[in-house]
């Protein structure tokens, strides 16, 4: 977990320091500018301490530039999120300005509506919601399919708005994991899955939300799992 908050607050600095140097802002008066000291604006430049989210959206404001991240500020948040999901809390920086976006490190990534993918069960005919800049690690060599989440049935792990990432070429079922599934007469759903020698079982995070159980013999896994959920991004 502390190789993960160390990777997100350099990513966060170095981001911060690239955007103050092209404003031709000194750290004294970005300090100065945001009422903090000419160490502390060092300090979250060299990803040295964590900063408040209210911080960072006056630094963006100041700098002029849009800067939007996933954050787990306490360390057993980031605990419950691990072990209960499997999933990894990922930073993702967003430019106003293309030019500013380093492409040998990032890439821009469409981000999709369930409502929308569900008419032909593919993005070939959708069209984006959004678009997000993310490290390259996280684009999944090509079998990335990142959509924003629009209902509650698996909070707190996944919030309602939240993006995730879904490895569309991971659709062997692991029992407890994420997935992303469709039911001809549901939709697609966000669930943890089970599986036995009769049954698959949905589980939902949130217990206001019902489990499903389907018999094996009239699904078929091909067209049912659409790929395990590897990444999500949101406010906690």
């Amino acid at each position: 977990m502390v190789e993960i908050r160390n990777r997100v607050l350099k990513e966060i600095g170095i981001l911060i320091e690239e955007q103050r140097n092209k404003a031709k802002i000194s750290r004294l008066e970005l300090a100065n500018l945001t009422g903090l000291t000419y160490q502390m604006i060092y300090r979250y430049e060299k990803g040295l301490c964590e900063m408040k989210i209210h911080r960072l959206e006056k630094i963006a404001e100041i700098l002029k530039t849009k800067i939007s991240f996933s954050f787990v500020e306490s360390e057993p948040i980031t605990k419950e999120i691990k072990n209960k999901s499997s999933i990894t809390a990922v930073p993702a920086i967003a430019y106003n300005n293309e030019k500013y976006i380093d492409t040998s490190k990032y890439k821009k990534i469409p981000v999709y509506s369930f409502s929308e993918i569900e008419e032909s069960l593919s993005v070939a005919k959708t069209t984006p919601i959004d678009v997000i800049t993310l490290s390259k690690e996280y684009a999944l060599n090509g079998s990335l399919l990142a959509v924003k989440v629009l209902e509650r049935g698996m909070e707190p792990i996944i919030q309602e708005g939240a993006y995730i990432g879904i490895d569309k070429s991971d659709r062997t079922i692991i029992p407890g994991n994420i997935y992303a599934v469709y039911l001809p007469y549901g939709g697609i759903l966000i669930k943890k899955v089970y599986i036995n020698f009769e049954n698959l079982t949905l589980k939902s995070e949130n217990k206001d939300f019902p489990n499903i159980e389907k018999p094996l013999k009239d699904i078929n896994l091909s067209s049912f799992i659409i790929g395990r959920v590897k990444w999500v991004i949101q406010k906690l």
